[in-house]
């Protein structure tokens, strides 16, 4: 479900993506999503959960002689794996956003890190590779630099 939930939001990004072989850039806001009240009253627990766990992110992953990009793409991986876990709902979106802005990264979007990350989360999270290739298959076949990177990122783990 969580996956599943996972693969609508990218597919709504990839919607809004140019067709090109270069990270295209995802619209920052996704619409639609519809939940039930007792959804509403978890992910309530869920965003008050998450919105601490952003705070520590940065502060956990730097240091450690690592690469600004690494440590960038850690934060990324482990924002993903909070909201695999917790689900993922329209703030991911304003997280990647914070995230990458903490990080000096100032197109997230188009920024090859961000989906090595993305891809390193999902493993963080124990989504089985099963899971993952539906993931990688509901990616439109001309986005192959953007599977990559996924791949890249969740086989790396």
């Amino acid at each position: 479900m969580k996956l599943t939930i996972f693969i609508l939001l990218v597919s709504l990004f990839l919607f809004n993506c140019a067709a090109s072989e270069s990270v295209g850039s995802l619209s920052t806001s996704v619409n639609g999503i519809s939940t039930s009240s007792n959804s509403i009253l978890k992910l309530s627990d869920s965003v008050q959960s998450i919105s601490g766990s952003l705070q520590s992110i940065s502060g956990s992953s730097s240091g450690g002689g690592k690469s600004q990009m690494q440590v960038y793409q850690m934060d990324i991986r482990d924002l993903t794996a909070i909201y695999y876990k917790n689900g993922f709902d329209s703030e991911y979106n304003s997280d990647l956003a914070q995230v990458a802005k903490t990080n000096g990264i100032l197109n997230w979007e188009s920024d090859p890190s961000t989906y090595v990350g993305i891809g390193q989360g999902l493993r963080k999270a124990h989504v089985e590779e099963s899971e993952f290739q539906i993931f990688l298959s509901k990616i439109d076949g001309s986005r192959k630099s953007l599977r990559s990177y996924l791949s890249q990122g969740y086989y790396s783990l």
